[in-house]
């Protein structure tokens, strides 16, 4: 199966057929820790559903972006804690990023996308970062290369009535790693900053207008 994203990336998955009585189920061939799987309805379209249900139907013409709103928010007033996905995308081969690349977020750790083995498709994943306080507000520092600590981009992200707490597809917040910039992309950046995609000068980590 081929994911196209809103940055013009895009990127492959092995799926496997699952038996589940009448219904084509599918799901990704090395599993999913929030249970995400696909089937095929009677109109050939394709549903995406997880542990906590449906999703979306991406229609045979249509095309379906990362954050966009597809049902009403269910609100959790239990919730304390939530879980995010993160994807990497590279698109650098010109400019290869540093070793030195790091993403931190306090609770969360260090992570070096260019040291990772499992780039595949021009990407990488981070299936659960977290977790984090559902009512407050969260900060990414991403250092292009941490030995030069003066250069760092630090943006805001935050959890809303609707997101998945345990790190969904849906919700996952993208880092597109560019040439000349670095691109943030997702719902919980959009919560936090009031846009969906910001956009950072690689070289000087200041905010693209």
């Amino acid at each position: 199966m081929e994911n196209s994203y809103k940055d013009g990336s895009c990127g492959k998955e092995e799926i496997v057929e699952k038996a589940s009585g009448k219904d084509r189920t599918f799901q990704r061939k090395e599993g999913s820790s929030v249970g995400e799987f696909y089937l095929i309805d009677n109109q050939g379209n394709l549903q995406i559903w997880d542990e906590e249900g449906y999703i979306l139907t991406a229609k045979k013409t249509s095309t379906v972006l990362l954050g966009q709103k597809l049902k009403e928010p269910i609100i959790d007033e239990a919730a304390k804690e939530f879980y995010l996905r993160i994807g990497f995308f590279n698109d650098t081969d010109k400019k290869p990023i540093s070793p030195n690349c790091k993403m931190w977020i306090r609770g969360s750790g260090d992570f070096y996308p260019a040291r990772q083995e499992d780039w595949e498709f021009g990407g990488t994943l981070i299936e659960e970062a977290g977790p984090f306080d559902v009512n407050k507000e969260h900060t990414i520092y991403f250092y292009p290369d941490y030995l030069n600590e003066s250069k760092v981009i630090a943006i805001s992200f935050k959890y809303s009535a609707g997101m998945s707490l345990k790190g969904s597809v849906r919700d996952m917040l993208t880092i597109s790693i560019k040439p000349e910039m670095i691109i943030f992309e997702g719902i919980s950046i959009k919560n936090a900053n009031d846009e969906f995609e910001c956009k950072f000068n690689r070289k000087t980590c200041k905010k693209v207008y």
